[in-house]
This record gives structure tokens, sequence and C-alpha cells, in this order.
């Protein structure tokens, strides 16, 4: 069986290579870099591909869609340290076959690998949790008016408030009452807080 480890760092994708190479009896490439995984993937049956997301200057969650397409017989494990509500998301929507965190046990990574080879899937015990408590939230979630959700999106598009008003016909003193209101329900004191409860609330998906 044909894998490959897709990681940047090679002490990373070396360390993985001797752990893995321990417990099953594959043929193991390594891609440091997107040319060398596109190489590896056209010239040879690859059945299971480890992928880190910072992937040299490439994030790996922008081109992972294509390569799911162009081979659909390579099973995809997402190995990461990302750990953000947003990133990981990101990686969920894209349906790997696992998601492991580097931070997770050897002996995890090689359950995940027996796992997925077998036609079943894994997700790190983390990033359940994590969703979990996305769920809570998203239970507790305030309600926004209509007004207030343009506010937040305009917000999310880095503009000022100025240039919010102009947007949404709407004046300056309007915005900064809209904007009061979200940071007291969000119970936030900043824009980079209102950005992260917006994210943990799910209200990005909604506006």
């Amino acid at each position: 069986m044909n894998i490959i480890i897709a990681d940047d760092h090679e002490l990373i994708a070396s360390s993985l290579e001797s752990v893995i190479s321990s417990h099953h009896e594959f043929t193991i490439y390594k891609a440091f870099n997107k040319d060398m995984l596109e190489t590896l993937l056209l010239n040879h049956k690859i059945k299971l591909l480890i992928q880190d997301v910072r992937f040299g200057k490439h994030n790996a969650i922008d081109f992972l869609p294509e390569l799911m397409r162009q081979y659909p017989q390579c099973k995809i494990i997402v190995l990461t340290s990302i750990t953000d509500h947003y990133s990981i998301n990101s990686i969920l929507k894209l349906k790997p076959a696992g998601f492991l965190l580097k931070t997770d046990s050897l002996d995890t990574i090689n359950f995940a690998i027996n796992e997925v080879i077998q036609n079943r899937n894994y997700i790190s015990e983390f990033v359940l949790e994590v969703k979990k408590q996305e769920l809570n939230y998203k239970t507790n979630a305030p309600s926004l008016s209509k007004r207030e959700k343009e506010v937040l999106q305009q917000i999310l598009m880095e503009k000022n408030t100025p240039q919010i008003a102009d947007a949404l016909f709407v004046s300056v003193k309007t915005v900064e009452m809209h904007r009061a209101n979200l940071f007291l329900k969000l119970g936030v004191k900043n824009i980079t807080g209102l950005i992260k409860k917006a994210i943990l609330f799910n209200l990005v998906d909604e506006i």
C-alpha cells in the first residue's frame, strides 16, 4: 500500500514515517511541498495521504478539494497543529477520512490510520470536544436583529464606522448604536472579541 506524508518540516515527516513504518508495511513517500505532492500522486497509486494544513506557502484547505476530485481512491487524513474554531470547521467541511492534531498521541495516530484504511472515519477527540462546545455556544447564541446582522457583516468585512454607515445608508450614530448592542449581546469589549464570539456562536454562517 502506497501512502504519502505531506509536511513541509522534514523532521516531522521523517518522525511520522518511522512511527508508521514500525506498525504498518506501507511504501511511504514524503512530500515537502505542493509540487512534490502532485508529482507523487501522478506517478504512484496512492491509497492514503497524511496532509499537513500549513504546507509551506500553501494552505491545504485550498487545494485538497481538487485533489479529492482528481484522486477519489486516495483517502486523506488531515494532520495539523491548528485548533481555532474557524479552521476546524473549514477542515471538517472537506470531509476528510481522518482529522488528527499533532498533539495526539502516536497510538492515536496509528489507530486512526487503521480505522481509515478499513474504510472508517476518525476524528481527534479534541476536535470532537471543540464541536461539542460550539454546539453549546450555538444553542445559547443571542438573537440578532436584521440590522445588527448587517452591521456585523460589514465589521467582518473590515469596514470602519463611516464606511458601514455609507454602505447601509444610515448615520454614523446609528451604526455606533448597533455596534454597542452587538458588544452587549455578545459580551465583548472590542472588535477582536466580537469577531471571536461571532465565530464561536456560528453567527458568521448566518449572515
